[in-house]
């Protein structure tokens, strides 16, 4: 799939879930395509720590895969070989530290990632000065997904829906935690990368201005 080509030819790329207790300010999920790197010859990717404030996790460096425990994000898409490293959060403390969720600090209100092997017990929750302001699954990335290509997701037995997605969070948040949600199983994963520098994430969302956007209410924890 290439999404620079569909944004050239004017297709409807950006699927948006917003949440916001006020409704005034809305956070947003952009789906940027099912590559790493962005369009030939851009950055590889590499683990959040290289770019942003990051706690917890563990980091397969250089990447690899580990059979039952971790997946080079970009594998389920077919090109796992522009991730350089990544980050891994797991039921189990392989590679060591995976079983602490990830906590993203001093965020701008804006965070991007590639979300690799979208599962349905992935989860990603926002806050603001310690007050969650909400937070997305992997099902709803993978219902996100279903809604804008017309190409529905089912998750496997596993709770994996067999692709990649680069996403792009705008907002008002200064944090960020990316978890496993409780009853998962053993020996399963939430891998990330980010793009070294935010460039591509500029370019794409310059081209996905004007666009018609599918917008879904979620209410923050409480």
């Amino acid at each position: 799939m290439n999404t620079i080509a569909r944004i050239l030819t004017g297709a409807a790329l950006a699927t948006v879930l917003a949440f916001s207790a006020t409704q005034v300010q809305a956070t947003t999920m952009t789906l940027l395509g099912d590559f790493c790197g962005g369009p030939a010859g851009g950055p590889s990717c590499v683990q959040l720590g290289d770019r942003y404030d990051v706690v917890g996790g563990g980091v397969v460096d250089p990447a690899g895969d580990k059979n039952n425990r971790y997946l080079t994000p970009g594998s389920d898409s077919g090109d796992p070989s522009k991730v350089i490293s990544y980050n891994v959060i797991s039921v189990v403390n392989d590679p060591t530290g995976a079983q602490t969720p990830i906590t993203v600090s001093n965020l701008n209100g804006t965070f991007d990632f590639y979300w690799g092997s979208v599962d349905t017990y992935n989860e990603i929750e926002f806050f603001l000065g310690g007050v969650s302001a909400g937070a997305f699954t992997g099902t709803m990335v993978a219902n996100a997904y279903t809604a804008l290509y017309g190409i529905t997701r089912t998750a496997n037995s596993a709770g994996n829906f067999k692709f990649d997605q680069y996403v792009l969070f705008e907002g008002a948040f200064d944090s960020a935690v990316l978890r496993i949600l409780p009853g998962a199983g053993s020996g399963i994963a939430f891998e990330v990368a980010t793009v070294p520098e935010p460039s591509i994430v500029a370019l794409l969302g310059l081209g996905l201005l004007g666009f018609g956007l599918i917008r879904i209410r979620n209410r923050r924890r409480v």
